[in-house]
């Protein structure tokens, strides 16, 4: 990544006062390269690090039974509507299901 400071005519890459504001503006940059990840609510696109904080967001239960990333997104994507039926036998099974579990 090229540094905002780089981008300065010569007779300024020197100057102090500017120098704070070019490394603010670099954390900004760096930010922004950061910004696909902070895309939550595009569950199939964000990268798997942060799974463990949507599940917790959205109250996602038996997070700890499933085993694969895929089970771990279907869990969050369905989350509110398992919310939604809590304790129905539909959402029970729809539950087991995101898993890979078969129950009745």
């Amino acid at each position: 990544m090229v540094k905002t400071k780089d981008l300065l005519p010569p007779n300024l890459q020197g100057d102090k006062n500017l120098e704070g504001l070019c490394e603010a503006a670099d954390k900004v940059f760096a930010i922004e390269d950061k910004l696909d990840k902070l895309l939550v609510y595009l569950i199939d696109e964000v990268s798997a690090d942060v799974l463990p904080f949507l599940a917790w967001q959205f109250h996602v239960e038996g997070w700890e039974l499933s085993g694969t990333e895929s089970e771990k997104r279907t869990l969050i994507k369905n989350s509110i509507e398992l919310h939604r039926y809590k304790g129905t036998p539909w959402a029970i099974e729809n539950a087991l299901k995101s898993i890979s579990i078969d129950g009745k």
